[in-house]
Formats: structure tokens, sequence, C-alpha cells
């Protein structure tokens, strides 16, 4: 009797897991990212850095195995009162995944996205505060591979393994009156286990 009630739970997962990527599923993932860490200098003074990070993706499963989403992500952070930081994107990806045994999953896809980063520095000279501050603008366009977890029918683990990307970065420099602008064009690629990216998606 044991045999096939554990036969029946088995087959039942297999088949959540197979539904999970199915045409019309849903799927949202959450990133919360928050670090403070303290410094302290030859001359007994602290430094006390901040960053913050959320971000939130949004896909549809538009076919079986193939599902289309958006990210939105926002940043902040601090140095002290030396540095202030803001950061704002958005990326729209289209990923395929291959069922490689039961639940396990491999994928590929691609990714195209925009992030607008404005960054305040504040220097003293002679008791006076001198400001300077960057405004950057990223477009980057990507193509990446991994792996995915479907853990019954609203969970899935996700890991991007392989990275290479293409970007396009605008900057413009500004400090009382005066201005510099700077453009770059970058192209990277990672390979296995580097800048391994992980996220826990829900599905509905």
């Amino acid at each position: 009797m044991k045999k096939y009630v554990l036969s029946a739970a088995l087959l039942l997962c297999g088949a959540l897991g197979a539904y999970a990527q199915t045409k019309g599923t849903n799927s949202i993932g959450l990133g919360i990212e928050n670090s403070k860490n303290k410094h302290t200098l030859a001359d007994g003074s602290t430094l006390e850095n901040r960053y913050s990070n959320y971000s939130l993706r949004y896909a549809n499963f538009v076919k079986d195995n193939v599902k289309l989403g958006i990210g939105l992500s926002y940043g902040d952070g601090e140095q002290d009162d030396r540095s202030e930081t803001k950061n704002y994107g958005a990326s729209f990806l289209y990923q395929k995944y291959f069922p490689v045994y039961k639940k396990l999953y491999v994928f590929v896809g691609g990714e195209a996205g925009y992030s607008y980063t404005k960054a305040n520095n504040f220097n003293y000279v002679g008791g006076v505060i001198m400001e300077t501050q960057t405004k950057t603008n990223l477009y980057s366009l990507g193509a990446y591979g991994g792996a995915s977890y479907f853990l019954g029918k609203h969970w899935e683990l996700e890991a991007r393994i392989l990275n290479a990307s293409a970007g396009y970065i605008s900057s413009k420099n500004s400090q009382a009156g005066y201005s510099q602008k700077n453009t770059n064009f970058s192209l990277k690629t990672a390979g296995a286990f580097t800048n391994l990216g992980f996220s826990i998606n829900f599905l509905f």
C-alpha cells in the first residue's frame, strides 16, 4: 500500500512541476538587498557605507516553456556625508526552457535593459563643500543560460550560470558650472559559475 501511495505522490509532483511552466502561468520574483559596512581609518575616524537595492520581476509563459517578462529595480546608497547614489532600472527578457530530468530544466534567454544613476559626491576643501554630480545612462543587451528547478506548482529556483552582454554608457559630470560628457561601449562575458545570479520565483 505504501508503495502505491509513494508512486502516486511522485506522479503528482511530476504533474505539478510540468504544469508550472505551461502557457498562461505567471511568475513573480522579488529581490531585496541591504548592506551596511563600517571602516576605521588610520586617524581613528570611521566611515560608514550603506546600500539598498530592491527589484521586482514579472513574467508570463506565453507558450509552454517560453516566457516573456519585465523587471524593475531601485537602489540607493550613501557613504557618511561624502556621497549619495540613486539608481533606477528596467529590463525586458525572453527565456526558453528545455527539460532535463523531471522538474529540472535548463534555459537560454536574452535581456535588454536600461538604468539611470545619479551620484552626488561632496568634497571639503578649505572648509568649503564642493559638490560633484554624475548622471549616467546605461543601455545593455545580453544573452544568458542557466538552470531551473520547479518545486511543485508555485515555486521556481533559478540560477543564471553563463552570461554575455554588451553595454553603452553615457555619463555627464558637473561641478560649479563645469560639465563633462563621456561615452563608453563595453562587451563582457562570464564563464560557468562566475557572476552567478540566483532567484526564487513565485508562480500562479
